[in-house]
């Protein structure tokens, strides 16, 4: 069990650099491996020892970064959206105003 919780901590950190870098697609693929390995840790159906609850609670840190990261990253792409949109407001407004379409 130990050496699945270890690979699911590498794969928390994977999830973070890669979340913090905009992939969201890959971000995905590796999300689903790490849920197959913390599902299979809670088949194994015995109680964890305080190592692994550590390793655990280190996977929950990764990922509440990681999700900080891909919510800062949709707010940014949202701004950016809203400057385009407001740029194409303003590009027809004087267009209807100057008489040009």
């Amino acid at each position: 069990m130990m050496a699945a919780l270890h690979r699911a901590v590498e794969l928390a950190h994977e999830i973070t650099l890669i979340a913090d870098s905009g992939a969201p697609e890959l971000t995905l693929r590796l999300d689903a491996q790490l849920r197959i390995l913390l599902a299979s840790v809670r088949a194994a159906g015995r109680e964890l020892q305080p190592a692994e609850r550590a390793r655990i609670e280190e996977i929950r840190a990764l990922n509440d970064r990681a999700i900080g990261s891909m919510q800062h990253r949709m707010r940014g792409l949202a701004r950016d959206l809203d400057t385009v949109s407001t740029g194409r407001r303003a590009v027809r407004a004087y267009a209807e105003s100057s008489g040009h379409r």
